[in-house]
């Protein structure tokens, strides 16, 4: 038995260096690949108050976050972010305030829809700021970000969902 241990020991190195090679192909070849990612920001908790559609793309942001892969978590909370707005409408039953001609207004008009119904006006202001580095991971081809750009946008689009989906009674 400790003889097959050695050998899954000796080919560890090259596992990693094809791994690596891999993953420079897709634009992720910073990715550490020692230190997984033990956190989430999107709590079950959380995921189970959203509509449904809304939580599987947190869930899925939740393992390539937890994977340390930048490029793909920022797609996904680029994904996130109009696609809560239009639901929290829905949800509202106010729809048509952010439609025109049967098309959903684009991410900027519909951040600037949602603004009157946030509990803290607070949250506008800070998406607004993350907004363009969501923005430079699709369109920017220099921009690279690291998994401390995707945590603090994470972090300021989880304020938004709780805003929006979850409702806390405070006994007193």
């Amino acid at each position: 038995m400790s003889n097959r241990l050695f050998r899954i020991e000796i080919l560890q190195p090259r596992f990693d260096q094809l791994y690596g090679e891999y993953l420079s192909l897709f634009g992720e070849a910073n990715t550490d690949l020692q230190t997984p990612n033990e956190r989430t920001i999107f709590p079950d908790s959380l995921i189970k108050s959203l509509p449904k559609d809304v939580g599987e793309v947190c869930k899925e942001f939740n393992f390539s976050f937890s994977n340390n892969k930048p490029f793909s978590s920022m797609l996904l909370l680029r994904r996130l972010l109009p696609l809560s707005i239009v639901r929290k409408f829905q949800k509202i039953g106010k729809e048509d305030e952010i439609k025109q001609d049967d098309d959903y207004f684009d991410t900027k008009q519909l951040l600037g829809k949602v603004q009157i119904h946030l509990k803290d006006k607070r949250i506008y202001k800070e998406i607004i700021d993350y907004k363009l580095l969501l923005d430079s991971s699709q369109h920017s081809y220099t921009f690279n970000p690291v998994i401390t750009d995707v945590e603090g946008a994470a972090i300021k689009l989880r304020v938004l969902l709780e805003d929006f989906f979850v409702d806390l009674v405070l006994n007193t």
